[in-house]
């Protein structure tokens, strides 16, 4: 799993704009998509391996659900704003943050997913709104600084380097050979795909973070299977401390060496390129 919240941070820091930026981007969130559902059938089978027991993949058709439901909330809240921002368009941050407040509430105790409705509420703007949709943008990257201030102190607060180092060495093979695969075929699946040449050589490096929701399923890895589950878990903790500190740097090099960051993208014709 990757860090939507890292990738975006980024992004927003640099104002970056550009092809890699964008199919990173799009793929990190529809991974969150996949590996959700991957990880809900693969542990069903884990469970019955490890403790016994038949199969339940009930659960999968629960998550889908989930999902669904998320995304039908994020869109009917993105036009509810996209109207307001018509018709009022004033105060544009401060509207976010009460939509943003009621998508926490009305998922509370239900399992709807916020990062789900969020995206699909700006989604919505986008592309039901495309008039106002630049607009919009700019209001919302003018008040992010302190938001993303906060999001990587809490990241930070978050690693426990004691994890790391009782799973220093194996963390180290898992991250090198992790890295290397996402290298390799993001590598080969965008010169299938016919993307540009900055996608095939740095768009690897926006898929090094991890946070949130590795964390989240290395903590269900524990809980749902004794004994192995802990293992498995120190594992990838360690791990994702390691991408954690990583990732947000080789994305940073990786959107300055596409020259898709504000910089480069303003810089004069003929002028220093860095």
């Amino acid at each position: 799993a990757v860090s939507p919240a890292t990738t975006i941070a980024v992004i927003t820091d640099l104002r970056a704009r550009g092809e890699m930026v964008e199919t990173v981007l799009g793929v990190t969130i529809i991974k969150d998509l996949v590996i959700i559902l991957l990880f809900t059938a693969v542990s069903a089978l884990a469970t019955s391996w490890v403790v016994g027991g038949a199969s339940d993949f009930g659960i999968i058709h629960h998550v889908a659900l989930e999902i669904a439901a998320s995304l039908m909330i994020g869109g009917i809240l993105g036009v509810m704003l996209g109207l307001y921002l018509v018709k009022v368009g004033r105060l544009a941050p401060l509207t976010v943050l009460l939509l943003a407040l009621a998508s926490a509430e009305l998922g509370r105790g239900s399992g709807i997913e916020h990062l789900l409705v969020c995206m699909a509420a700006g989604f919505a703007v986008r592309n039901l709104y495309p008039n106002i949709a630049v607009h919009f943008l700019d209001a919302l990257e003018q008040s992010s600084t302190p938001v993303y201030v906060i999001f990587f102190a809490l990241v930070g607060a978050g690693l426990d380097l004691g994890i790391f180092v009782t799973a220093w060495l194996p963390a180290l093979v898992y991250v090198a050979v992790r890295a290397i695969a996402i290298r390799l075929t993001t590598r080969l699946t965008a010169i299938a795909a016919g993307s540009g040449t900055a996608v095939a050589r740095f768009g690897w490096m926006g898929f090094i973070a991890q946070a949130g929701l590795s964390l989240g399923l290395a903590a269900r890895i524990q809980r749902e299977l004794p004994g192995v589950g802990t293992t498995v878990a120190t594992l990838v903790v360690a791990a994702v401390v390691i991408n954690q500190l990583l990732g947000p740097v080789l994305w940073q090099r990786a959107i300055v060496a596409a020259g898709e960051d504000r910089k480069n993208r303003t810089a004069p014709e003929g002028g220093p390129m860095s």
